[in-house]
Order: structure tokens, then sequence, then C-alpha cells
């Protein structure tokens, strides 16, 4: 089932909650919807293209099952943390600008795509997968902390290694930490 609502109709914009079965969110669905602040999707797995790009007051957002997020789909949104335990791909320019973005946790991550986390404030990204993701290029972190120095990519301490000579991830060798250094600050 496909998620397609007139967000225009809907009485509190400012929080959407859906516990349906719908499994998969539209194109655009929420696109610039400038009130939205809250969006809890407990079983969409389909995050579909600028499905939220441009809500720049979104906060607080829960997709425990998603496992895919499409290209432009958080682009210019406003949360400054986000936890995905399920997706395994990311497309392109998926927080693109995302001004507020300083954490973020993927724990089966498979694939990055192209610049998904440019011009982002973006200081930690957690990996825990037990496999190496794939990089699309070194411009996913364009202008970020990560990029520049200042921030840190937390994997399995066993994968440290492997990640510092796959492709693309060799530019941000530096930036690699154990995960199991980690520590909430």
């Amino acid at each position: 089932m496909s998620l397609c609502w007139d967000i225009n109709k809907i009485i509190d914009k400012s929080i959407i909650q859906i516990t349906n079965d719908a499994e998969n969110i539209g194109e655009g669905v929420f696109e610039n919807c400038d009130s939205l602040e809250s969006a809890n999707f407990l079983e969409v797995l389909i995050i579909g293209s600028y499905s939220f790009n441009g809500c720049i007051n979104l906060k607080n957002i829960n997709f425990p099952k998603a496992i895919y997020i499409g290209s432009y789909a958080f682009s210019e949104c406003g949360f400054s943390e986000a936890v995905f335990p399920k997706v395994k791909e990311i497309d392109i320019y998926s927080f693109y600008k995302c001004t507020n973005l300083k954490k973020i946790s993927f724990s089966e991550l498979t694939k990055i795509g192209s610049s998904s986390f440019a011009y982002c404030p973006l200081e930690t990204l957690i990996l825990s997968s037990e496999q190496v993701c794939e990089l699309s290029d070194i411009g996913a972190f364009a202008e970020t902390p990560i990029f520049n120095g200042n921030g840190f990519i937390y994997v399995p301490s066993n994968l440290i290694e492997s990640y510092k000579s796959s492709p693309n991830w060799t530019v941000l060798s530096d930036s690699f930490k154990p995960l199991e250094d980690y520590t909430e600050n």
C-alpha cells in the first residue's frame, strides 16, 4: 500500500503518525510542509524520493522498519539526530543540506548514495552493520565536519581496516573509530 495524502486536508499538520499497514510513502507527499514537526511511521518500508524534502521544522522522525530512503527524501529538514535500525540503502542527496543534522545511526546500511550528507553539520555517523557499507563517492560527505576531519565514523572494530582500504572510504581513513568506543554526548 502506498501513501498519498493531500497535506492541506490534514488538520494537525505538525504531527503525523501513521500506524496502519502502509509500507510506502509516495514521492513528494510531505514536500515543503513547513508546519510538520514530527513524523512517526511504524510500518513504512520505503521512504520515497522528496517525501519530506524542505520540511524545515521537522524535528522528530521515527521509521523503525524502513529499509530504503529515496533521493532527497529528507533534504533540508530540521532534525539534529536520527536512528534507522533497518535501512539498507540511502539514495543520492537523501539528507542533503539538513542544516541541524549532527548525528545519524544505521544498523544495517549497505549503500550510501552520492551527496547523501553533503552540507550537513554531521559530526557523528554510526554504521553498526557487520559488513562494509558501499560509498558511492566521497561527495556524500562534502562540506561536513566528517569530511573536514572534525567528525567521526563509528564502525565495528573488526571492520576498521576494511573501511580504510575500501574504495571511496580511504579519504576518510582518519575519521574511523571503533563502535565500542562510542559514548553518548
